[in-house]
């Protein structure tokens, strides 16, 4: 079995290249703004995941596999989580069957009218919803 290869600096998105640039000093102050957002939203991933036991042992089922556009959803007992990459330059919206209870972690917005959820997904980003 093959072990990952983490290096210092994933969690902030620190540039690197082949051996020998790939082993930059870590830095832990005077971040970039974009440096910040990335170690905020890997923290933000990381604890996501830690705490939800659908996102570490649950069944996985896709929903919608298309170029732009990526939706599946993991359940484990009654715990089930969504999550959608939207890869194309513009805002997608699209109706889930997600429980009034959902609630979005990163970029998207759930609006619910009726018993239909929409989910509103900016350019280039995703989300994870959870219940």
């Amino acid at each position: 079995m093959k072990a990952s290869t983490r290096y210092y600096g994933d969690d902030i998105g620190d540039p690197g290249g082949n051996d020998p640039d790939n082993r930059r000093m870590m830095r832990f102050d005077n971040l970039s703004a974009s440096e910040t957002h990335t170690r905020n939203i890997t923290s933000m991933l990381g604890n996501l995941r830690r705490n939800n036991l659908a996102l570490i042992y649950g069944d996985l089922t896709w929903l919608q596999v298309e170029n732009d556009l990526l939706l599946y959803n993991r359940k484990y007992f009654s715990n089930t989580v969504w999550v959608v990459f939207n890869k194309s330059g513009r805002e997608k919206k699209l109706i889930l069957a997600v429980p009034p209870s959902a609630t979005t972690n990163f970029y998207g917005t759930l609006s619910f009218e009726n018993e239909n959820a929409t989910l509103t997904l900016p350019a280039h980003s995703f989300e994870i919803i959870t219940n």
